[in-house]
């Protein structure tokens, strides 16, 4: 809990009726909407939601309804020991339902602001009578959050939340499908291996974008050839418990050294699998599919066609949680294990490409060496993870959560080399191995009678043991021993870290405010092995050194009336990167000069809401952030990448305009919309680039800094609730996408072997959802329709060896879950219902993606 100080209002007057007109390109997605004058805005009646609580503390129940409606509720006093509430079903407005749940304790319920309730004694509350005629009240305890679903169409700046819900409709054949329908995110390489390497807005890799698990980084980057690097994430979809996204530079404790965005995974937590109101809770899961085959022996070259069914148990996965709960104490448990052997790829679609070459002539050619309807090779996965998480609360406002959670999986990976587009030949190639350790230390402190104090402090480490298999193509005469080199790169990456920061909320008399400050801190240590590599004749070394990165920061809000909110921050982010690589391995006539780097920049942000009523939000936001060099970057590693310590931070300077729409009862009682558009354009200066190197003959490229880097655009995201139907929807779609090359003019292209053409996203995509609930929402059916556009600046044949093509695609998807008894939940699925032969968007190889598969789950709750 929080607290605050907080004033009766004066009565209203006049709200702002037309502000920022400079959005009136929102103007079409506002037609949706009722446009009241000020005066009606006043005169609307509260929004109302759907409740169906149990009986339980009370005080756990106020909770509750903050965290259902996003209303903040507040109480002044002592709630009556050992109070418990009423169970509440049905539809109504907060201030009904804190009504029905405190009926004869002595307490009231008052409008404090917008979307803000308080609960104070009756009469002789002993209230503070000020001199503009408001009354101040005595500390109290605040009790909700806003819910995390809504909290993005309630922020200033582009966010994305993943609940464990939307997640659940289509489990994912991949890791990273769980962002097809967050607008502006991709994971890449998605079908090539078992991690995640997530795409922002055009920026990835090179610790570009934060990925987080329970506040923890996983820094381990993989070399890929021709095609680049790639960063990687490993984690479990049975396991995730929601995702939050924040797109661009970060003003938090997570946003040192980011510019990209912060994709923050969160893990089970006992709420996810106790009810409320009770104290044990176990979630049992398990799940079976068609479309998966045990992958050959290494070396084999003939694939199978057809595919198994469901009854042959070859693509399957099961987990079970545990959780309790108990008044000093939480704990919970979970393991999952997912078996899934070579998808098939699908029967209809194009299979080949157009491309223009240098004299600007179209060049036709094969996306692909697997043929429609034909096993794809390395694409198994056998993985097991579990976790356990423990809360303890020692004193009152006091808690400290332990945790652990470890990932094993062997899993199906080839080199972008070996699937080329064009290629005839492949092969199943032995199986890469990943281990992920990770430990969590989370202490919280929130006195209920300081508003001034809301205090985390977390450490945490993660430990990356990794095999890769490098193969190199070939011809295969098993009859004569001779098979393609292959060779295994093993490598070890140790990051620490911690973060400290506080909350103070506080009235001034310009308004209520807000100071979020801390700092954080985190060092990678990579360390690599020595191994042999082209053809077995050169020893080389994975990435081997160190990397630390710093912030210090403080954000600022300021809730200046009812219509507006101002925001303002400063971070002071920092790093050093040392080179820890074997100088006795590095070719003589190379010149590498090894030395640390370091250095540090003061990053700005400001942002301002405008809401002309309630629901309506206009805003705009201006960030600025600083990625350092990476150690891929700045350090030697077997990637034939010669180092340039010299390197200089990308700076990003970033602005967005946008409008935020959160109502309710539009249409009928308890339904609820939810929108954001806006406009973005993000300029990243000292972009850092692959560049060829002519100087030498085995290093055939560097990186250095060029001018800049723009990507620019709209997206839409949002849904429509209305109880017995659903949509969400998403759109993405790039404007400007160019490269700015030293004393060049500023082109819509790659600059050639540079590793941005491979993370250059389509220029349009768009995903639409539909569903309805029957039967008192026991039975859910839908559809999703993905629909993914050509690359936002062209790709030439001249690159074909750098970056794998793709051509525009659309997928259509159905679910549906039968909820037999309260217990006993039934789920299906049908991905890519039309068998599309398709390669993914910002896939690192010519892998294509999988056909048609059906999906059966089942999920029990005791």
């Amino acid at each position: 809990m929080s607290s605050l100080l907080l004033r009766r209002p004066r009565v209203p007057g006049s709200r702002l009726a037309r502000p920022l007109a400079a959005l009136l390109l929102c103007g079409t997605a506002l037609a949706m909407l009722p446009v009241p004058t000020p005066a009606m805005a006043q005169a609307e009646s509260p929004a109302s939601y759907r409740f169906d609580m149990p009986s339980q503390p009370l005080a756990n129940a106020i909770s509750r309804v903050g965290t259902i409606s996003g209303w903040r509720i507040a109480y002044s006093v002592a709630l009556p020991a050992g109070a418990v509430s009423a169970p509440l079903a049905g539809t109504m407005t907060p201030e009904e339902a804190l009504a029905r749940l405190t009926a004869g304790s002595g307490l009231v319920v008052r409008a404090s602001g917008p979307r803000s309730l308080v609960l104070e004694p009756r009469p002789a509350d002993g209230a503070v009578r000020l001199e503009d005629g408001s009354e101040l009240l005595e500390t109290i305890s605040v009790n909700s959050t806003a819910s995390p679903v809504d909290l993005p169409f309630e922020t200033a700046g582009s966010s994305s939340h993943i609940s464990q819900e939307q997640i659940e409709r289509l489990p994912p054949q991949s890791a990273g499908d769980i962002f097809i329908g967050t607008p502006g995110v991709i994971s890449s390489m998605n079908r090539n291996g078992a991690a995640m390497d997530v795409n922002i807005r055009g920026l990835q890799g090179q610790n570009r974008v934060k990925v987080t698990v329970d506040g923890t980084v996983q820094a381990s980057s993989t070399w890929r050839g021709y095609q680049g690097v790639d960063d990687r994430v490993y984690v479990d979809p049975d396991l995730i418990g929601g995702v939050d996204i924040s797109k661009g530079p970060d003003s938090g404790a997570e946003g040192a050294g980011v510019i990209g965005g912060v994709v923050g995974i969160r893990t089970l937590n006992v709420g996810d699998i106790v009810e409320e109101g009770k104290e044990y809770g176990v979630r049992i899961r398990a799940s079976d599919a068609d479309n998966g085959i045990a992958p050959p022996p290494r070396f084999t070259t003939e694939r199978r066609a057809g595919g198994p069914g469901l009854e042959d148990f070859e693509n399957w996965s099961g987990s079970i949680a545990a959780g309790v709960r108990q008044e000093n104490f939480d704990i919970v448990a979970a393991f999952a294990k997912r078996n899934s052997g070579n998808y098939f790829s699908g029967t209809n679609g194009e299979t080949q490409y157009t491309l223009l070459n240098s004299q600007g002539r179209p060049v036709t050619g094969d996306l692909s060496p697997y043929l429609p309807g034909t096993e794809v090779f390395n694409t198994s996965e056998n993985m097991g993870s579990g976790l356990i998480k423990a809360t303890l609360r020692p004193a009152e406002d006091h808690s400290l959560e332990l945790g652990y959670m470890r990932y094993d999986n062997d899993y199906g990976e080839v080199s972008p080399s070996v699937v080329r587009p064009n290629s005839t030949s492949t092969r199943q190639i032995g199986l890469s191995s990943t281990i992920v350790d990770t430990y969590t230390a989370r202490y919280h402190w929130v006195p209920a009678d300081n508003a001034l104090i809301d205090f985390r402090a977390n450490i945490w480490a993660t430990h990356i043991d990794e095999v890769t298999w490098y193969a190199f193509p070939g011809v295969i005469l098993p009859e004569w021993g001779i098979y393609p080199h292959e060779t295994q790169r093993p490598s070890t990456t140790t990051t620490y870290g911690g973060e400290v920061s506080n909350v103070s909320r506080f009235e001034t008399r310009l308004g209520a405010a807000k100071v979020d400050y801390g700092a954080s801190y985190s060092w990678e240590d990579a360390d690599g092995s020595l191994y042999y590599g082209d053809a077995g004749s050169l020893l080389q070394q994975s990435l081997t050194g160190t990397r630390g990165v710093g912030g210090i920061y403080a954000n600022a809000e300021l809730i200046a009336t009812e219509w507006l909110t101002l925001n303002g921050g400063l971070r002071y982010d920092f790093y050093s990167t040392h080179d820890g690589s074997d100088p006795e391995l590095i070719p003589d006539n190379w010149d590498v000069e090894f030395k640390d780097k370091s250095g540090g920049r003061l990053s700005p942000t400001a942002s301002v809401i405008v809401s002309p009523w309630e629901g309506l939000q206009f805003y705009a936001l201006y960030a600025e952030g600083m990625r350092p060099p990476s150690l891929r970057e700045s350090a030697y590693s077997e990637s034939f990448l010669f180092p340039n310590p010299d390197l200089e931070p990308e700076i990003a300077r970033n602005w967005e305009l946008g409008l935020n729409v959160l109502r309710s009862d539009l249409l009928v009682g308890g339904d609820k919309l939810r929108m954001k558009v806006s406009y973005f354009n993000n300029n990243y200066e000292d972009y850092i680039s692959r560049v060829d190197h002519t100087e030498q003959t085995i290093a055939y490229y560097t990186t250095r800094n060029i001018d800049k880097a723009v990507f620019s655009g709209v997206e839409v995201s949002g849904g429509y609730d209305a109880g017995f139907i659903f949509t969400e929807f998403s759109l993405n779609y790039y404007t400007n996408v160019e490269f700015c090359d030293l004393g060049e003019p500023c082109v819509n292209d790659g600059l050639n072997g540079d590793y941005g053409m491979n993370h250059i996203p389509p220029e349009l995509t768009a995903t639409l959802t539909l569903g309805l609930r029957a039967f008192e929402d026991r039975l859910v059916l839908g559809a999703r329709l993905n629909h993914v556009g050509a690359r936002a600046v062209p790709l030439s044949a001249s690159n074909l060896s750098f970056t794998a093509p793709w051509v525009p695609y659309t997928v259509f998807d159905l679910f549906g879950s039968y909820k037999v008894s309260p217990n006993l939940m039934l789920n299906a699925s049908v991905e890519n219902v039309g068998d599309l032969y398709y390669i993914d968007a910002l896939a690192n190889t010519a892998m294509p993606s999988p056909g048609r598969t059906v999906r059966l789950g089942l999920t029990g709750t005791f």
